[in-house]
């Protein structure tokens, strides 16, 4: 027994946070039965630590130590080594390192010759980036145990993502907060997908198609206006954690906001509503306008935001509704699978307590209804 002192424990069916479904701790010695070892856990973290210790970690320890400059290559170095590492702290085994560092250095030089290729083969540089990350992801599918399809699909569908990556900078060079952390999310979506069509398990994918948009040279030298990997600082590296910590919440928002476009555009073709739907990206999210399921204001899930009309309309609070609701996709940054629970109880207690969800009793709506609005009260 884990904490003889705690009631649950006592019961055979609460041991895991009376939530056995969710759950397995067959020794029934492990807390929330050890979710921490679940695959999608494992991924989330090798992909934040890849990224950080080749970003932040390693080249601040080699300007501390006096190396930086002795090392060529660094960016290979760093992204090889980080990877290794990660590899290692998250699967406990020296063959994780050796092939997460492998497979993070082969993206690496995938990207450095599509980079120099400036004819390409197939025709485009979509079909070119596609076969060739294909071709990495299932050799090294392949050389851990596993099949080739999925490897090559995660891979390849994961760098279709390249096309709806979101510029770091506005048309004004204002800098765009979390586009980083989305592309990477986005990638990483795109490569579990693929991995599942080969038959393979999503968290493998999703890895792969976040290493071969983190680790390719072709985003290391800043194409397609994206912010180059090796000039991202730490704190892209939390906000990443962030959005893949909020991602069950965000594809739930997706699916939530997809059907009340679709439902919108049915309405504005038959006149059921003035203003067609549309497909925003902005204050943290995508942004979902005119949509019929957020007809009476605005609902946020994960990183997404639905707006019954424009996302500048301004709320009860007197906020503009996108600065209010982007209060709250970083609420589930915090609080991940929690923040719909942390809602859903809080709106209950508005309604209950003070007669209206978004009433001061609702914990979750004090910070985002102050001006400025945050997320949380100070």
């Amino acid at each position: 027994m884990e904490a003889p002192y705690d009631l649950q424990d006592l019961d055979r069916y609460a041991y895991v946070g009376n939530n056995p479904l969710s759950f397995t701790d067959p020794s029934g010695l492990c807390f929330l039965g050890c979710f921490w070892h679940s695959g999608i856990f494992q991924a989330v973290a090798n992909i934040v630590l890849s990224f950080a210790l080749a970003n932040a970690g390693l080249p601040y320890v080699e300007s501390e130590v006096g190396i930086a400059d002795e090392i060529d290559d660094a960016a290979v170095f760093n992204t090889i080594l980080g990877a290794g590492i990660a590899g290692y702290v998250t699967t406990g085994r020296l063959s994780g390192a050796l092939a997460n560092g492998a497979q993070a250095g082969f993206f690496h030089g995938a990207g450095d010759w599509l980079e120099t290729d400036k004819v390409p083969i197939l025709g485009s540089a979509t079909a070119d980036t596609f076969v060739v990350h294909g071709l990495v992801g299932g050799l090294m599918s392949v050389g851990t145990g596993h099949g080739f399809a999925s490897g090559f699909l995660a891979a390849g569908v994961g760098s279709l993502a390249d096309g709806m990556a979101v510029p770091d900078e506005d048309a004004d060079g204002n800098v765009i907060p979390g586009a980083f952390a989305f592309n990477v999310t986005e990638h990483a979506i795109f490569g579990g997908a693929g991995s599942l069509l080969g038959g393979g398990k999503f968290a493998s994918g999703a890895v792969t198609g976040a290493f071969g948009y983190l680790f390719s040279g072709a985003l290391q030298k800043g194409s397609n206006g994206v912010t180059p990997a090796q000039g991202v600082d730490a704190s892209s590296a939390l906000d990443l954690a962030g959005k893949i910590w909020n991602l069950p919440n965000t594809i739930l928002g997706l699916g939530y906001g997809t059907l009340g476009y679709a439902a919108g555009w049915a309405g504005y073709e038959f006149g059921w509503q003035s203003a067609p739907p549309d497909i925003l990206f902005g204050n943290n999210a995508f942004q979902f306008v005119n949509n019929p399921f957020a007809k009476y204001g605005a609902i946020t899930i994960g990183n997404v935001e639905v707006f019954g009309g424009s996302r500048y309309d301004m709320g009860a609070d007197y906020n503009v509704m996108a600065f209010h609701e982007e209060q709250h996709t970083y609420q589930g940054q915090l609080l991940g699978p929690l923040y719909l629970p942390s809602n859903i109880l809080g709106g209950a207690a508005g309604l209950l307590f003070g007669g209206d969800f978004h009433a001061p009793q609702n914990w979750n709506e004090v910070g985002p209804q102050m001006h400025p609005p945050r997320p949380w009260p100070p």
